[in-house]
Order: C-alpha cells, then sequence, then structure tokens
C-alpha cells in the first residue's frame, strides 16, 4: 500500500489526475468483475508506447503494482530452489514473469473497457522493470519541461522516493 500511495503520489506530482483503486473500472465488458486497479490514471500522457492499442488512443491509463518480486526462486516462501547458471544470468527474469502475469489478469479486461494497462512490478534487489521504468521517465520529462527542471534529477527525485518506501 505504501508503495502504491507513493505512485500516486509522484503521478500527481507529475501532472496526472490520479485516482486509488477505482471502482467499477471493468463493468462495461465485465458487469460481474470486482477487480479494481491500484491506480487509474484519467489524463495520461498521449502518444507513449503504452497507451496505444492498435491505433486508437485511450483515455484512461490504468496501474497496478506487483509487490516486490525476487529473482531468487523460493525467496517468498522460504523454501529456495536451484537456479541454473543462465537463468541467474538474465536480466529481469523474475519482473518479466511478473509483467507477463499481470498482463494476462488485466490487460484483456482493460482493453474490453476502453483503457490501457501497465504493470507497476519492482524487484527486490531495486530493479524497475522496462515498462514500468519508460513510464517513470517519461513522467520525468514531462515534469521537467512543465517545471523547468532537469528530467535527471526530476527522475532521480522520484527513484529516491520510491526507494525510501520499498
Amino acid at each position: 500500500d505504501t508503495i502504491v500511495h507513493e505512485l500516486c503520489a509522484l503521478s500527481t506530482y507529475c501532472g496526472l489526475w490520479a485516482k486509488r483503486e477505482e471502482l467499477h473500472v471493468f463493468k462495461a465488458a465485465a458487469p460481474d468483475s470486482n477487480k479494481r486497479p491500484d491506480i487509474s490514471l484519467i489524463n495520461p500522457f498521449p502518444g507513449d508506447n503504452f497507451m496505444q492499442q492498435g491505433h486508437q488512443h485511450h483515455n484512461k491509463l490504468v496501474l497496478d503494482f506487483q509487490k516486490m518480486t525476487s529473482p531468487v526462486p523460493g525467496s517468498q516462501t522460504g523454501v529456495f530452489s536451484h537456479m541454473t547458471t543462465p537463468a541467474s544470468r538474465q536480466v529481469e527474469r523474475a519482473a518479466s514473469k511478473s509483467f507477463a502475469g499481470k498482463n494476462s489478469k488485466y490487460k484483456l479486461l482493460a482493453n474490453n473497457n476502453g483503457i490501457s494497462f501497465l504493470p507497476i512490478i519492482f524487484e527486490s534487489t531495486g530493479r524497475i522493470e522496462t515498462h514500468a521504468a519508460k513510464f517513470l521517465k517519461r513522467c520525468a520529462e514531462h515534469t521537467a519541461e512543465v517545471k523547468k527542471i532537469k528530467p535527471g534529477i526530476v527522475y532521480g527525485y522520484m527513484l529516491n522516493r520510491l526507494s525510501s518506501v520499498t
């Protein structure tokens, strides 16, 4: 909850209208669905890759945070399992798996409701999944342009705030 709260606060800082755990987001295509995303962004940045579904631009982007995923197999259950050397060298292996899992749970449902969906995944090592990092960098670029601050400074500020709550 703390990370979701911080992501929501950072989205607002970046000029986005963010709403936490919005109800009935997926009701248009799935009336019996009680699923709710962690954050709904009502005015997402147009033209971003994660906002394009075919050639259609959606007016809402929903974010769902995956609890910290660990690159060490079995670390969440306490029963560690063997990891091969090639698997240990694969960058973002755990984050990519979590990203795919969140997409399989929400992406089609979001698209059927005319909404864009983006999972936000952090590994316990501090690595941010590629798509989430691109989103945060896009937020930093927009904020830097509006507030006349260098994008790197804004991005660093955002990462510092997120790292303090992880």
